[in-house]
């Protein structure tokens, strides 16, 4: 992989451009920038990019406590009194909590990072980032927290459907089971991020969330396959939820 000063990047003989841009800077940021730190560039708004910092640590503090206090009361629940369904809200806040989890350890590492940086610095961390092992494990832990977070919510809407529909079933449902269907869940969740393991999906830092994304070559026939497959499970559990509406 090459890059040059026209800030574009070169994988397997084809030539791409990394679009950069800061939510709290103006368009042209790097051309005015891009020897400067992003906190004292003139076309910078040091003060916003201070509260989307303050919104990211609250934010991920509020789903740790809260997913975390969740976790704890059903851990404290006596298990004659404990339902499936507790079980289940047990599972979605573990969920939720490696949501939280992802943003303190890439988003709020990154934000920081980039505004103690250069523009031309950015630009550069952009396109060596690349492919690269930390990327791709970012991606997978973004991925996973998201799709982990989406079926458990289909199941949870899954299990009060047939509450409703078929009261006995779910007053008699065992432990054994419940364990047994969110192991499931979970198991669903990691397929579903499979795709972002394989060299067809090119992993690239998007400064603009400061996180990591994938993007899939539509220029053959696997890349297109692993894209479709990719969006097909992700958009899976919303049309599921809505048919049981």
């Amino acid at each position: 992989m090459e890059y040059n000063s026209t800030f574009t990047f070169s994988v397997n003989n084809k030539t791409f451009n990394a679009c950069t841009f800061l939510p709290f800077c103006a368009a042209n940021y790097l051309e005015v920038c891009l020897n400067t730190a992003v906190r004292e560039c003139e076309v910078c708004n040091a003060h916003s990019a201070d509260a989307l910092l303050v919104f990211l640590v609250i934010t991920a503090m509020l789903i740790l406590i809260g997913n975390g206090w969740l976790l704890l009361t059903v851990f404290l629940t006596k298990k004659k009194s404990k339902t499936g369904f507790d079980n289940a809200k047990a599972s979605l806040a573990m969920a939720d909590i490696m949501t939280g989890f992802t943003i303190f350890i890439v988003n709020i590492p990154h934000l920081i990072w980039s505004l103690q940086a250069k523009g031309i610095e950015i630009k550069k961390f952009e396109i060596d980032s690349i492919d690269k092992p930390a990327s791709r494990l970012a991606v997978i832990l973004l991925a996973f927290g998201y799709s982990s977070s989406t079926y458990h919510i289909l199941y949870m809407t899954l299990h009060r459907f047939i509450a409703i529909k078929w009261p006995f079933y779910a007053i008699n449902e065992s432990f054994k089971k419940t364990c047994l269907h969110l192991v499931g869940v979970w198991g669903i969740s990691a397929i579903a991020t499979l795709a972002v393991w394989f060299p067809e999906a090119r992993i690239l830092y998007q400064s603009s969330i400061f996180t990591y994304l994938p993007i899939f070559h539509t220029d053959n026939v696997r890349g297109i396959a692993f894209l479709i497959t990719s969006l097909a499970l992700l958009v899976l559990p919303y049309v599921a939820m809505v048919s049981i509406v």
